[in-house]
């Protein structure tokens, strides 16, 4: 499960254009948080940090895949 939401995460981080398009996503959508937070091997409490974002922004994250037409939505359908 780790693997997949850290493979979103850099999916929707790598390229500045997407980070914006979701970031402006959120804020159409009233989302309290509208950033996602990398993943850092080499620090364990980030792991809890970015689970934790990944949950409360669950839904604007399958809007955004669902949208773009990308493979991972899928994996936020339910």
């Amino acid at each position: 499960m780790l693997e997949v939401v850290v493979k979103t995460v850099n999916f929707i981080k790598a390229r500045s254009l997407k980070a914006w398009l979701f970031q402006h996503l959120c804020g159409e959508l009233g989302a309290e948080d509208n950033k996602l937070l990398f993943y850092c091997n080499a620090r364990w409490l980030s792991k809890g940090k970015v689970l934790l974002r990944v949950y409360e922004l669950r839904s604007e994250i399958f809007i955004f895949l669902k949208e773009g037409n990308y493979a991972l939505a899928a994996t936020f359908e339910d």
